[in-house]
């Protein structure tokens, strides 16, 4: 019983703040409302650790936790991707089915037998998300996937292998599990949204100092993207040379998030400039 009233206050919990995520993620990029969010469940949880007032019961606990976090924040940045973009009464249930996830990995890797009911209710929950992620799009009446669909499958499945990490850490050490899950996915957040300001403000430098110095379209466009790259071709070997074995995979992290974040942007860059060269009718190679 005292399991089926902690499971309805933790359903209670996470929906509503899906439900105010996924308002904030429509008026506030999604990185900052992930890591907000994520930072004050950190403090929280710092509060637990400190009135426990112990180390952790098992060691092990401290990177099934790190782990759990990393699982925890790419599903919570998917999920209020995905509320932002679609309708909140598509994606949240489609993102419910997270709960499927720990049930499959108990049948395969615990052999668990689930009672026939349970079986019934997966079943009709498949069978909703199949009919929600096949709703009518008004926005876009072509697609066969509603929008925002594939990215609540995508927070299911994160969020459901991190519930799995949280039950093999939460054995052990369910204190310590849940603070190192908090841990983890603040810091990869946050690091996120450095990464992110970082290249913003070269961004901005490359391109005010470009129009301030009279330059061309062509040369801004040029400068503004050479001067915003950073290889990992070149990247990964000065870190090499500058920094010991013990401590280069801690080091690598941003620079790697950096790289994909770089990508990303100056893709949506690069499109932006061929709309604008479009909308003056200047052929598009002599931007190159």
């Amino acid at each position: 019983m005292l399991a089926m009233v902690l499971a309805l206050a933790s359903s209670c919990g996470w929906g509503s703040a899906d439900f105010l995520g996924g308002l904030s993620a429509k008026r506030v990029p999604i990185l900052v409302v992930a890591a907000v969010s994520q930072l004050v469940g950190f403090g929280f949880t710092l509060l637990v650790v400190l009135a426990v007032h112990r180390g952790p019961l098992d060691v092990s606990v401290l990177w099934i936790g790190a782990i759990g976090g990393v699982l925890g924040a790419g599903g919570l940045s998917a999920l209020y991707q995905g509320l932002a973009v679609g309708r909140m009464g598509v994606v949240a249930p489609i993102a419910a089915l997270s709960g499927v996830v720990p049930v499959v990995v108990g049948l395969v890797a615990q052999g668990d037998r689930p009672e026939a009911v349970q079986v019934v209710g997966m079943v009709l929950a498949i069978g909703g998300v199949v009919m929600a992620s096949r709703a009518r799009d008004e926005a876009a009446p072509g697609r066969r996937l509603a929008t925002g669909a594939g990215l609540a499958l995508l927070a299911a499945l994160l969020l459901g292998a991190m519930v799995v990490a949280l039950d093999a850490g939460g054995d052990r050490d369910p204190v310590w599990t849940v603070f190192m899950v908090r841990v983890s996915s603040v810091s990869l957040l946050w690091l996120g949204v450095v990464c992110c300001a970082l290249l913003a403000l070269v961004l901005v430098l490359n391109t005010w100092s470009t129009r301030r110095l009279g330059f061309g379209r062509a040369d801004e466009i040029t400068i503004v993207f050479c001067g915003s790259k950073k290889s990992m071709a070149s990247g990964v070997p000065m870190a090499s040379v500058l920094f010991s074995s013990a401590v280069i995979g801690p080091v690598l992290l941003p620079l790697m998030l950096f790289h994909q974040i770089q990508l990303m942007v100056c893709a949506a860059l690069a499109q932006n400039y061929q709309r604008q060269w479009a909308a003056q009718g200047e052929p598009e190679h002599t931007a190159a």
